[in-house]
């Protein structure tokens, strides 16, 4: 949290901003920091982890959201794509045996 200059050493005159590594829970918000005051208010109250950063997700060293900062691979059409590929080496090699074997018959 940062002091506000201009406002005296008064309770709840500072903006507290999310370190690197975690993000501001409202992406939308026009500014991206909470107001002491209301962090004071909310203190042992039931909403005070709304006044919580946000971790960022394994990889990122910084973000603004909650999406990915790497590629994340999609198994289920990797296995897809590679079953098909599996069925058409085998349909070729099976037609190739095919072909080597009725080759004298006309």
């Amino acid at each position: 949290c940062v002091h506000v200059p201009g406002g005296g050493f008064t309770a709840g005159n500072y903006r507290c901003f999310c370190r690197k590594g975690f993000y501001f829970p409202n992406p939308n918000a026009k500014r991206k920091y909470f107001e002491g005051r209301e962090v004071l208010a909310a203190e042992g109250k039931a909403n005070y982890s709304l006044y919580d950063c946000l971790p960022c997700r394994e990889g990122c060293e910084e973000c603004v959201d909650d999406t990915p900062c790497m590629y994340q691979r999609n198994v289920s059409l990797r296995i897809v794509l590679l079953s098909i590929n599996e069925i058409i080496k085998t349909a070729a090699i099976a037609l190739g045996v095919f072909v080597f074997v009725l080759r004298e018959n006309k």
